[in-house]
């Protein structure tokens, strides 16, 4: 016998809550990062949703690191140990590449002093601070 429909999204419901308190805390970190960095003139976005109002790209802090952070927790968790940190390594190469490219488009500047490799360092740390507060907030579960 098929359990209910009904049944089986809360189920699915359950499961995801497990990821708010890291979303959460993906977005606040990145949130105030991004703060820190802009007030000190080290990058700088010159295409932003509500320029008028914030002086970051809330749209990236608020969607796209909660969205990011999702999709690493969920691809990483079925990870062996060895792998996990192999991907975050080759996620934080990339992505620092991807800053490189947001530039040529106008999305996104550094000033003279920034050095993407502090983009792959910092997103290695993101990530692996992240992975540690899911584990750790889900060891009970």
């Amino acid at each position: 016998m098929q359990p209910s429909p009904k049944k089986q999204y809360s189920i699915k419901i359950k499961a995801f809550s497990t990821f708010y308190p890291t979303l959460l805390l993906a977005s606040l970190i990145g949130t105030y990062l991004d703060l820190y960095f802009v007030g000190k003139n080290m990058y700088f976005f010159p295409i932003r949703p509500f320029e008028d109002i914030f002086t970051i790209n809330i749209a990236f802090t608020l969607g796209g690191l909660p969205l990011f952070t999702l999709l690493l927790i969920t691809f990483i968790k079925k990870m062996t140990f060895y792998r996990r940190w192999l991907f975050i390594l080759l996620v934080s190469f990339l992505i620092a590449n991807l800053e490189y490219q947001a530039e040529r488009f106008g999305f996104f500047s550094h000033s003279e002093q920034w050095k993407h490799i502090y983009s792959f360092f910092g997103y290695f740390l993101f990530m692996t601070i992240l992975w540690n507060f899911y584990r750790c907030s889900n060891m009970r579960k």
